[in-house]
Formats: C-alpha cells, structure tokens, sequence
C-alpha cells in the first residue's frame, strides 16, 4: 500500500515515471519547510502589526474617556445636574495651584453642566465614539487571534499584556459616570473609623461631607473584607476627597493587575495562543478594565480571588485553595455557591491525607467568624444585600416576556392558527435537530442556525398567544414561562458542565463549572444584570475552553459597556427598566453574528495540546 501522507505538497500520484531518490525528497521536504516557515513568519508579522495599531487605538480611546468622564458626570444620571459632584469640582480646581483666574473660570464652567459640551447627546458622543472605538479594536484582535492558524510569537503575548497595564493605569485618572458605587465605599469606609456599623445604620451627615453623594436609605451590600478594606483607606486618608480617590482607585488597579498577573502564570503551561487569547479577553476588552479601574466597581476585588482560587487548584495546593475561594466570599457573596464545588473537589483531590485539607476548612471557617465579627448582629446584617434583589432590570426573562407579549397582542386575532404554526415550528425544529448528528449539524452551521431561529421565533409565538389567551385567567403567565425557560435553560448548562468536571477533576473543567454557575446566578438570582457584573463571567470565561457559553459571554462583554448609555438618556429610571429588550436582542444578534468566527475545529481559550 502506498502512503501519500508524506509526500510534497503538490504531488500526483499520475506521475509514476518519476524517479525519487533521497536527495530529491529532502530538497522537496526542505522547501516545504521552508515555505512553512515564511507562512507562519508572515502571518505573525501581520497578527503583530495588527495588536499594535488596534492597542495604540484602544490606549488613546482610553486617554480620551479620561476628560469626557469629568464632563459627562455632572448630568449623569438621566440629564439632571449634580449639584453636589459641581460643587466638588469647583474645589479641586480651587485648590490647583498657580492656576490663571480666566483658566478657573473656564474649567469651573465646563465643569458646571451650564455648557453645550455637558448636553445630553455630548455625553453620548463623548462616551460612545471612544467607547466603540476601543470595543472595535479589541474584538478585532481577540476574533483574529481565536481564527489564527500559526503558532503566535511570544513577542505577541508579551505586547498584548503591556498594552493592556498601560489601559490599568490610563483608567486610574477616569472618573466614574454612571453609578455612586465608588462614592458609597468611601461613605461606608467614614462610618466606620466614625464608630457607626454600616450594615445596620444608614449614611451619616459626617460620611457624607464633601463627596459627591446623596443620602438615601441603603446599608452596606458589600461582603466585611470590603468594609475592613475600606476602613483601612479611610484611616489613612484623613478624609481627604483627592486622597481617598486615589486609595480606592489605587486598590482597584492592584486587583485588576493580580488578576491579569493570575490569567497569565494560569496559562503559562499552556500554548502561546492560549496565553495571548486569555489576555486580550480579560485585558482588552473595555468592559473589563473600564468597569474596574474607571468606573471604580469592587466586583474585581471578587474576582481575582476566584482566579487565585483556580490558580492554586491548577497548582495542586489543595490546602490553600479554599482559603482564596473564602476570600472572595467575604469580600462579596456571589461565589458562596461555588464552597460545595471546592470540597467536592478537594475532598476527591485529598484522597488519602484529608486531615490537612479539613484543617484548612476549619481555618477559613474561623476566619470568617473574625471577619465578620466586627459588624454582625443579627440576620438584619444582609438586609442591604437582600433589597438589592428586589430591582429588576437588565433580565433575560423580561426580553423574553417583552418580545412574547407583543407577538402575542400582534397575532391575537388568529390565536389558534398561529398556535398551530408555533408548535409545528417546534416539532420541526426538533425533527430535524434529532435526524442530523451533532457533528453534521457542525458542518451545516449556517442551516442549524436557521433552524434554531426558527425554534425562537416559535416559542415567541407559542408562549406569547397563550399568555394573550389566558391573560384574565392566569395573569403573569407569559413571566412565569419566561421565568422558567431561562432557569431551565441555564441548569440544563450548569448540569452539563458538572457532568464533565465528575468526569474528569482537572482545572480546566472546574473553571468550567464555576463559570456556569456564576452566569446561573447572575441570570437568575440576583435580580439584575448590571452591565459590570460582566466581569465576574469573563475572568473565568478566559480559562475556559471554547464551550458555547464563552461564545455568549464574550459577546455579552463587548455589549455591556454601551447599556451605560441608558444614565444619560433615559429620563427616569423606569426608562432604564424597559432595557431588557434592546440588551438582549442586541447580545442574541451578535452572538449570531460572531458564532462562525469561533472555529470548533480548534480549541480556542485553551489548545489542545494544553
């Protein structure tokens, strides 16, 4: 039998007059090498001068944002002057020194909201052209990467990682539009050296003096490691505005930088592909940087203890890996689930010496009894965290209710007959789904996803009549659906990547695991979806291999940054409620568009030779 598996590139096996000696095969092989070589050095080049133009692009987007935040943040939100964030404005260009008088006039002017540049649609402009700018750029590089055929030069990862501490530290100066969440930490943190529990008490007229915040009735939603941490920037601030500012952004770039720093000794072992894929998703991508180090959310002080909690368990320090996984339970509560996932793991890792992993279990365990400690009364403590359920915004569930009512109040005149047509949708959809093997299905994506548009459509339709039918019967019918197809939905994705981590207990699958849980949470407990709660799924998303909801988490990613828009335009907060529609048909459209550029033939996060 002849094999023509080594043969030259563009050999024929008609050519059977052909005399091959040794020489010839090695010259022909050696071009061949050749030739491969110049590919993969051309190609390199061209992914090499890419990452550079679109990181230039993403840093001064970013230096851009920098200004536009002081002068979009005096009518955010939903166009209304802050008088409070005016007034202190007008005293840090007060305390500038040397500064012309015509100069303090203009900048206390600019700064007031009074000017065309703080108008509503300026604010739009301002934080949307840069804001696209650097998501285009960043898409662009990520996309390419993950449809990159060659091996990647380590000059590459060594670029994307630079570029992406220079964004850190562009965002440092940012200051944050959208939300008083970083206003909150520094009322909190006074309350604290004031002797007053945070959790229990609200804000006091101490707490609030010369910061930009309201006082409005809410207690504390942080985990106690936030609040100690908080307590410790203002002990050492002397409540100094400009000084606390700094402290707070100050610990949100070292987090953000761990994280990185965890994203790249976690992937160091593996191909430089996978390295330089995992940094662009958690570096480049502006909702991640942007949300943590600029509009100054603690979520990163969660997330890079879920990173360091991966980081261990990938090197094999059982003992230790709980205490970082107690770590970002104590400084927010969203990771507690995960508790029984680790003694899972570290029950069936420690086969054989428990003692000292149970020890390490009694350790965290007293640890957070201390942490604790300090603040804790009654069950009360959680009321903060608790009220915060009851917002509801930002829901798939909604955008799914929202869709189906108007389908449902469009087709209500031909109920039964659209009925009929949405269920036969379904069984077909079904049929074909059950005829096709999952790997023909693979091949034909462009068919598959038709059909599976098909299978939405239907459903809309299906739950949207009979809720329009039902409506006087059984009110709330069409949420109730909703409701239940998201949670089914996501335990069915939660369930399947716990079969797989049983199956196999390595790194790669817990990080699996763990980001289907925390897209179950975030999707269906919490109440809502703020645009940077984001970031708790594509930290780990980076980790993970290409299963299908990284394709959902990455898009979502790209997305999130340009809700914020809803504070600037939105004229009330029932406005921003209605977001649910536009959020989450734009997210299932890009998803769309974007599925074909991720390659199944390859492994995208993590190669396979990982």
């Amino acid at each position: 039998m002849v094999d023509f598996q080594d043969r030259p590139f563009g050999y024929s096996g008609f050519q059977s007059n052909a005399i091959v000696t040794p020489s010839t095969t090695s010259s022909a092989m050696s071009k061949n090498q050749d030739l491969r070589v110049a590919v993969h050095d051309r190609e390199n080049e061209q992914l090499a001068v890419l990452v550079r133009r679109c990181g230039f692009i993403l840093v001064a987007s970013f230096l851009l944002l920098v200004p536009s935040s002081y002068l979009i943040a005096p009518l955010s939100p939903f166009g209304m002057v802050q008088p409070k964030e005016v007034e202190m404005f007008h005293r840090l260009v007060n305390a500038i020194p040397f500064l012309p008088e015509s100069v303090a006039m203009f900048l206390k002017r600019t700064l007031s909201g009074d000017t065309a540049m703080s108008s509503k649609w300026f604010g739009v402009i301002a934080y949307v052209l840069p804001m696209l700018l650097a998501s285009l750029a960043a898409g662009l590089v990520f996309f390419r990467l993950v449809r990159h055929r060659e091996p990647i030069n380590a000059s590459i990862v060594h670029s994307l990682g630079r570029t992406a501490v220079v964004l850190a530290f562009a965002c440092v100066a940012a200051y944050p539009i959208f939300t008083q969440d970083f206003w909150c930490s520094v009322a909190w943190s006074r309350m604290i050296t004031d002797g007053n529990n945070p959790y229990y008490e609200l804000f006091t007229t101490s707490s609030l003096s010369d910061i930009p915040l309201s006082h409005f009735e809410e207690t504390m939603t942080y985990g106690p490691l936030w609040a100690i941490t908080a307590a410790a920037v203002s002990f050492v601030s002397n409540r100094q505005v400009l000084v606390e500012f700094l402290l707070f952004k100050g610990i949100l770039l070292v987090f953000w930088l761990l994280s990185l720093w965890l994203i790249r000794k976690t992937t160091e072992s593996m191909s430089l592909k996978t390295q330089a894929i995992a940094i662009c998703a958690f570096g480049w991508l502006p909702m991640s940087v942007h949300f943590s180090v600029g509009e100054g959310h603690n979520d990163i002080s969660m997330v890079a203890c879920i990173l360091l909690w991966l980081f261990l368990v990938g090197r094999k320090r059982h003992c230790l890996a709980p205490l970082a996984l107690m770590l970002s339970i104590l400084f927010k509560y969203v990771t507690a689930p995960l508790i029984l996932i680790e003694i899972w793991r570290g029950w069936s890792a420690t086969k054989g010496q428990r003692w000292p992993y149970v020890l390490s279990l009694f350790a965290c365990t007293g640890l957070s009894i201390a942490i604790f400690s300090p603040f804790f009364r009654d069950v009360q403590f959680f009321s903060g965290t608790r009220d915060m359920r009851n917002w509801h915004f930002f829901l798939p569930e909604h955008a799914i209710t929202g869709l189906a009512s108007r389908v449902g109040a469009w087709i209500g005149t031909s109920a039964g007959f659209c009925v009929l047509v949405a269920a036969l949708c379904i069984l077909v959809t079904a049929y074909v789904i059950h005829l096709f093997p999952s790997r023909m299905i693979g091949r034909m994506r462009t068919y598959w996803m038709a059909l599976f548009g098909c299978c939405m459509v239907g459903w809309l339709a299906l739950i949207g009549t009979v809720g329009h039918l039902l409506d006087d019967r059984w009110p709330g019918l069409e949420a109730f659906a909703s409701q239940g197809i998201v949670r089914l939905g996501m335990g069915a994705v939660s369930l399947t990547c716990l079969v797989k981590f049983a199956r196999e207990r390595s790194m790669l699958h817990l990080a699996g695991v763990s980001l289907a849980l925390l897209a179950s949470i975030l999707f269906t407990s919490i109440g809502h979806v703020w645009p940077w709660f984001v970031l708790w799924l594509l930290a780990v998303a980076a980790l993970v291999r290409s299963e299908p909801l990284v394709r959902v988490v990455v898009p979502l990613a790209l997305l999130s940054p340009f809700f914020n828009v809803y504070w600037i335009l939105a004229p009330n907060w029932q406005f921003v409620q209605r977001g649910s529609n536009v959020m989450f048909s734009a997210l299932f459209i890009l998803v769309l568009l974007t599925w074909r550029l991720w390659d199944p033939s390859r492994d995208t996060i993590v190669a396979k030779s990982d």
